[in-house]
């Protein structure tokens, strides 16, 4: 039952940080195409790296003793990323009106759903798991608990790198629209010689 709970509040975190990400981030507020924001959007980029091993960590693998605390840990590094966010976007939105209720409401409801996955799946341990020697339980976890946590992990690697790829074109060409257009589509790079590159 408490791994049910479990899968239903990180669908929802899911479900809400991907609203958040694709609506709030990049369609309506284009925050990529904002100097102001740019630390903010490499602070999602970090957090979408941090998110990837600590999914495997904790939805994926039924672990223990060291990988249990290194969960743990990136769950701590994740929180603190989330508190500089919190106090980043006070400046990176003045240019835009500040940031909205909506996404402040997403943003609470998101943060919670996540600390109450992650809380209860950490109630499911017997106390063994934190003193023991093991990395693995030999037990593991339902299997659609793993598939989400794999899903979840596969996205946000997905999108820490569509962001970093985001970035470092935007440095590159000093064109803000043409790199958003382009790493949206399929549209061929140039090569050297200023011919496009084929497949």
């Amino acid at each position: 039952m408490m791994y049910l709970i479990c899968t239903i509040l990180l669908v929802l975190f899911c479900l809400l940080g991907a609203f958040d990400g694709l609506y709030f981030h990049l369609f309506k507020y284009k925050l990529h195409l904002h100097p102001s924001a740019r630390k903010e959007h490499i602070i999602h980029t970090a957090r979408a790296f941090v998110f990837v091993p600590m999914s495997l960590l904790l939805f994926v693998f039924n672990s223990e003793g060291i990988f249990l605390y290194a969960g743990i840990f990136l769950v701590l590094v994740d929180l603190g990323l989330e508190l500089v966010d919190i106090l980043e976007e006070r400046k990176s939105r003045a240019p835009l009106g500040g940031i909205s209720s909506e996404e402040t409401a997403i943003h609470v409801f998101a943060s919670s759903f996540k600390l109450a996955a992650i809380t209860t799946l950490l109630l499911t341990k017997e106390a063994a798991a934190f003193t023991t020697m093991r990395a693995i339980e030999t037990v593991p976890l339902p299997d659609y608990l793993r598939i989400l946590g794999l899903l979840f992990a596969i996205g946000c690697l997905i999108g820490g790198i569509q962001s970093v790829m985001m970035m470092r074109e935007l440095d590159k060409s000093g064109d803000a629209k043409k790199v958003v257009l382009r790493v949206f589509s399929n549209e061929p790079r140039s090569s050297p010689l200023g011919m496009a590159s084929k497949s």
